[in-house]
């Protein structure tokens, strides 16, 4: 019974034995391993570990012509002595010195040159031992003729010219989805003195004090291809020389031999410049057993040099009925008192004509719309004596006969030159 018991003691002791063997084994396997791989990873450590200095802190990229700016502010790093941009993959780079105490001044470097697409920029610093700052990112782009061909002039809907030869300017849609951000107008005032006025793209108007007697006047518009450009672009100017008279200083003048039987007193004449053009009852008509041909006088209250007349028919009624077919228009300074000719001087004889070329009494859809809401245009030959006094004389109607009303929604007088 003693001789079973010390055997199973010896055999609990060589059991702790192997075991103590086996792990004093997996120990020196380990610490073995661990040699070898101190070994191979030894040329890789840097002594005193890598040092990184101040990466470009809050950088940015400016679009611009063929060439984009690129700047950050000051580093933090008092270290860092210089900088290195680089774009086209690091096939071109160029390098920036960095003054000492900067501070947070900021650091730029303009790349000139640079084809018309899109670019990718990385930062890098180094201070003077040669080490390398982390690489900072910019993307932009710059800009050039593509760019520039695409762009469209604002356009002008109206050039208002009233008292004082004060331009009104009314402006059309900008092409804004492109950069349009300004329109600007080049004039030259009364005294000789040249201007350029800038009307922000948010405004459809812009006033032109006291434009020089017999000139015109340029616009452009300008854009910025992004909010961070650092050029701005402009289309090329374009010379506008059509000024629509200002109607808020017409006056119906009456002469002894003007027309004046209407066809009811909401028919009056200063309906043909109220600016209403496409209402079938705010029109001017005179009465229907009036005898042609017939006139009316209107004092345009300012001497100018007629180029363009819009005559607007009254709408659902074109080209037909009391139309004028055959008109004159009469100009002048001093009408003889007693309604006579004889200080009167002929403008134009014009014919009323359908866009459509139909015959009589047949309109089409772009026959009504040309004659109500663009309104017909008639040119007046050039040079044209200036006038401050109107005649429309309608000798012939759509309608026929030699007596009959005339009915007219608007009149509109255009002017090349500023008087």
């Amino acid at each position: 019974m003693a001789y079973e018991i010390s055997i199973n003691k010896i055999e609990i002791k060589m059991k702790k034995i192997v075991c103590y063997l086996i792990v004093l084994i997996i120990i020196l396997v380990a610490v073995n391993a661990c040699k070898k791989m101190d070994q191979e990873y030894r040329q890789y450590v840097v002594p005193g570990g890598i040092i990184y200095p101040g990466k470009a802190f809050m950088a940015k990229a400016y679009p611009g012509h063929n060439r984009i700016k690129i700047s950050w502010f000051g580093e933090k790093d008092p270290s860092v002595v210089k900088a290195r941009v680089f774009w086209n993959y690091y096939a071109d780079s160029v390098i920036v010195d960095i003054p000492p105490s900067k501070g947070d001044d900021s650091i730029s470097v303009m790349i000139d040159g640079l084809t018309e697409k899109s670019y990718s920029f990385i930062i890098k610093t180094y201070d003077a031992n040669g080490n390398v700052s982390v690489p900072v990112e910019l993307l932009s782009a710059a800009y050039g003729d593509q760019y520039q061909s695409g762009l469209l002039t604002r356009p002008v809907t109206s050039s208002i010219l009233g008292p004082e030869n004060t331009v009104t300017i009314l402006w059309g849609n900008a092409d804004i989805s492109n950069g349009a951000y300004a329109t600007e107008v080049k004039y030259t005032d009364a005294l000789g003195n040249s201007h350029i006025q800038r009307t922000p793209i948010t405004e459809n108007t812009s006033i032109i004090p006291n434009i020089k007697e017999g000139s015109s006047y340029q616009f452009r518009t300008a854009f910025l291809p992004d909010s961070l450009s650092i050029d701005t672009f402009y289309t090329d100017y374009t010379e506008n020389k059509n000024f629509v008279l200002d109607k808020s200083n017409w006056k119906v003048l009456v002469l002894p031999t003007d027309q004046t039987a209407l066809a009811g007193p909401q028919y009056s004449l200063d309906r043909l410049f109220d600016g209403v053009t496409n209402n079938s009852s705010n029109i001017y008509a005179s009465t229907g057993g009036s005898p042609l041909p017939q006139w009316f006088t209107l004092d345009l209250g300012q001497t100018v040099t007629l180029s363009q007349m819009k005559l607007y028919q009254r709408a659902g009624y074109a080209y037909n009925g009391s139309v004028p077919l055959d008109f004159e228009i009469w100009g002048s300074n001093n009408p003889d008192p007693d309604g006579g000719w004889n200080n009167w001087e002929l403008l134009g004889t014009f014919k009323s004509n359908k866009p459509s070329g139909l015959p009589l009494g047949q309109v089409s859809a772009e026959d009504n719309a040309y004659a109500v809401i663009d309104g017909e245009d008639f040119l007046f030959d050039q040079p044209q004596p200036a006038a401050r006094y109107i005649r429309f004389k309608t000798l012939t109607r759509y309608g026929g006969g030699n007596t009959g009303d005339v009915v007219m929604s608007e009149l509109t007088f255009i002017s090349d030159m500023v008087p």
